[in-house]
């Protein structure tokens, strides 16, 4: 009794000691200040109220009237005080850019200001090191956080101040202290998995000196030499860690025989990831290999695989060359529900509560199997491409298939979709495509068919950005590759089909064989019917793809080239045929220029017809847009159609039109665009020639009635809509049937490549990603949606394409009810 009274009483005497005393200042001073609006509280005072993480309430300099540095924050006290500690709470905006770079803290010695801390290079020093090809500076190098603690020996002293050297200074919160305690201990946060009942294991390369809280197991490295492990203190308990190394490495794991499902990741939230290749042995003592390739900043590539554990009871991952893991989920697939949830929510994180999941709407009625289906172990179905497969999809008696075929015509890229639901579990499951014999037998390389399985992920499912809706949505176009399907569960692939531009009309003949350990191999007819005609030419139409991705910049920088390239033939093999002029703003005349005619030059490169740009540009005036005018007139290269607002909805916005517009058509001879309402149309008149409308009720978008309006004012008529936040078989009506009946000239859509932080996680920005694409390892992943838009551009030329047979023919029976 009496020595547990000892120790109580120790620990309470050492909580005492140990605990900070806070000094909160009589009266805080800055060199200046800013006021913005009546909501926002910018003043000094706001540095020591005790909130943190307000968008609305923190000290900044005055950058309204171009304060200069350097900018100063004052504590005063009314007596000296005695202190060992400074934090300094800096605003946040994503990323360590936002954070202070240079800045000193200092106290007053009674006659002058003394140096307490002084960091020159907070930021800078460490962005030089994540770009270094010293290792042991770019993973060694320390974390600017944006709350760091400052500890020194006791100063006792009645004003302290931190002095900023930036051309911004702000800071949400100083807090000055004496701590007679030691280092706070690092918190790891939790792990992914609640541990109680749940059979998927979580390893983690932290470092070697880190306690590991309960659920996380420490990543069984065979050799740390040549190993750095870092500690990016964010943006969550798993991605914030990682191993990397320039050395071939293996991670071996006890568990017992059977097969198991593996989540990998690898990224770095500071800088490019050299990504993981990582071999696996399988039964027949071969290695498969699963690649996470390397990433830019911030994007934390993720893949799910299976894997079979031999009698050994050892499972043995071989991590080669250059590699950087962060960390490992296994389960049994038969706890398979629990993996994927383990998954869904590490990719939610640290804004899981704020998401609801809402279970898609689809068929799951179990068809009967035949006695030919239960032996082959699963029925295979052929849904329409735009019906969206979820692995708890059924199918329907209509869908069931004994072949395949493709329909289509010369130069022209087709697509089917086939659905397997299993009736058992299914190891090493696989299609794959043959060779194409034309009509006489003869084999005809000059056609592939490729073969992607569709890669179902946690994704938001609202049409907008914000929402908070989300499921495993199917997405991705996958390389195809072995899976192990469960029973009970449905598995979509694509397969895809250029067809050369001389492919000779007629019927071709393939297969597809569909195996899987466990049943029998299926072999599927496949054909091919080549239409006897070309379908239309549309490029007097307009179609482009916004470009938003911000860690690219498209078509702007001569480095880059490898990258334009890439994506501006992915644009074309869908449809498009222009771009929104990359450069915003203005420098020169020569600038523009240079990269004018490196667009234009890029643009002829990949096939593009010459169709006019748009290019925003805000700070637009009339000289410029003179000069702008006679660079195109000499080059006789693209239109540029000037774009100086984008959606002018708002009372601003559209006030800033009213000037800029007029401004714009004071040169003769140029054109203007922007993206409108009918508000927007009815202020700008005649300053607005192209009018791209939001396909949207409050936009009064009425395709009938525009037309017959600007047939009278001259004005163009095109319209824009979000292309990767909706079903395919609606994106695939508006690019085709809808765009044909609307009678417009034009269609854009939003967007291309723009995301929000982490490409990979659709949960780490207010607004969620708007992609067609994803970019991974210099290789486009293709989605649903994306190839919607082609199919349904593609209806539109086929609808084109009868109409000019029709008007040839007008006495075809069939002219008649056109």
């Amino acid at each position: 009794m009496l020595n547990s009274r000892w120790i109580f009483l120790s620990l309470l005497l050492c909580t005492v000691l140990c605990q900070a005393e806070v000094f909160k200042p009589a009266r805080v001073t800055a060199s200046s200040f800013v006021i913005t609006n009546a909501s926002d509280n910018h003043r000094p005072e706001t540095i020591a109220d005790g909130v943190l993480g307000s968008n609305n309430a923190y000290w900044a300099s005055d950058f309204k009237s171009s304060a200069k540095p350097p900018h100063w924050l004052e504590f005063e006290y009314d007596e000296a005080i005695t202190f060992n500690e400074i934090k300094l709470d800096m605003v946040e905006r994503y990323s360590i850019s936002s954070l202070l770079n240079s800045f000193a803290l200092e106290y007053w010695d009674g006659k002058e200001y003394r140096t307490i801390i002084d960091k020159p290079k907070y930021i800078s020093e460490f962005r030089q090191a994540m770009v270094s090809s010293d290792w042991d500076l770019r993973y060694g190098a320390g974390l600017p956080t944006a709350h760091p603690v400052f500890r020194f020996s006791p100063i006792t002293a009645s004003k302290v101040r931190v002095v900023i050297r930036d051309s911004l200074g702000r800071l949400d919160e100083m807090t000055v202290a004496f701590n007679p305690g030691g280092e706070k201990k690092q918190d790891l946060g939790l792990p992914v998995i609640n541990v109680a009942g749940n059979q998927v294991r979580q390893f983690v390369c932290v470092p070697p000196d880190y306690t590991l809280p309960q659920g996380v197991e420490r990543m069984p490295l065979e050799r740390a030499e040549g190993v750095y492990f870092c500690d990016r203190l964010g943006p969550d308990g798993f991605r914030r860690f990682f191993a990397v190394s320039k050395n071939e490495n293996t991670v071996r794991i006890e568990l017992s025989p059977g097969y198991y499902d593996v989540f990998a990741l690898s990224g770095d939230f500071c800088t490019g990831s050299p990504g993981c290749s990582i071999k696996v042995q399988d039964r027949t003592w071969q290695y498969r290999q699963w690649v996470l390739p390397g990433n830019p900043e911030g994007s934390f590539f993720w893949d799910t695989f299976t894997i079979q554990v031999m009698d050994s009871g050892v499972a043995e991952f071989k991590l080669l060359g250059e590699w950087l893991l962060n960390g490992l989920l296994i389960a049994p697939v038969q706890a398979r529900q629990d993996f994927l949830a383990a998954v869904d929510k590490l990719m939610l994180g640290n804004q899981a509560a704020k998401f609801v999941y809402r279970a898609p709407e689809t068929n799951i009625v179990e068809l009967p199997p035949t006695e030919q289906e239960r032996a082959q172990g699963f029925i295979t179905f052929n849904p329409p491409k735009e019906q969206r497969i979820f692995p708890q999809t059924t199918p329907l008696p209509e869908q069931r298939t004994s072949q395949l075929q493709f329909n289509g015509a010369a130069g022209q890229r087709l697509a089917l979709s086939v659905a397997f639901r299993t009736l058992q579990d299914i190891p090493n499951f696989q299609l794959v495509a043959g060779a194409w014999k034309d009509s006489a037998g003869r084999t005809w390389p000059a056609a592939v068919t490729a073969v992607h399985p569709i890669r179902v992920w946690p994704q938001r499912t609202d049409h907008k950005g914000a929402g908070k809706l989300w499921n495993r949505a199917p997405e991705l176009l996958a390389e195809n590759s072995p899976r192990y399907l469960v029973s009970g569960t449905t598995q979509q692939y694509y397969l895809m089909l250029d067809l050369p531009q001389d492919t000779a009309p007629g019927s071709y003949q393939s297969t597809v064989s569909v195996m899987g350990e466990g049943c029998p191999t299926l072999e599927i007819p496949l054909t091919l019917e080549v239409h006897p005609f070309s379908l239309a030419d549309i490029d007097d139409m307009y179609f482009a793809m916004y470009n938003g991705d911000a860690n690219f910049s498209f078509l702007t920088r001569p480095e880059n080239r490898e990258g334009d390239i890439l994506r501006l033939r992915d644009m074309r093999r869908h449809n498009m045929n222009s771009v929104i002029y990359p450069q915003s703003g203005w420098t020169s005349a020569e600038d523009f220029s240079a990269c004018y005619q490196q667009v234009n030059a890029l643009l002829d490169e990949c096939g593009f017809p010459r169709k006019p740009m748009p290019y925003h540009n805000s700070g637009i005036t009339a000289d410029i847009t003179s000069q702008v005018k006679d660079i195109v007139q000499k080059t006789g290269l693209r239109e540029i159609l000037f774009y100086p607002v984008d959606e002018p909805f708002s009372r601003n916005k559209l006030e800033i039109a009213l000037q800029l517009y007029p401004e714009v058509k004071k040169v003769p001879g140029v054109r203007t665009y922007s993206t409108v309402t009918q508000n927007c149309v009815d202020k700008l008149g005649a300053s607005l020639d192209i009018c791209c409308y939001t396909i949207t009720g409050y936009a009064k978008f009425q395709p009938d009635r525009i037309r017959e309006e600007f047939a009278r004012t001259g004005q163009e008529f095109w319209w824009y809509s979000n292309g990767a936040r909706e079903y395919p078989a609606a994106v695939r009506y508006k690019a085709g049937f809808f765009f044909h009946r609307s009678g417009a000239k034009g269609q854009l859509y939003w967007a291309y490549d723009n995301f929000g932080r982490d490409p990979f996680s659709d949960f780490d920005s207010a607004q969620g990603d708007h992609a067609a694409i994803y970019i991974n390892g210099g290789k486009i992943i293709s989605t649903l949606q994306w190839e919607a838009i082609r199919e349904g551009i593609d209806d539109f030329r086929y609808l084109r394409t009868l109409e000019q047979a029709l008007a040839k023919h007008p006495e075809h029976p069939a002219a008649a009810g056109a």
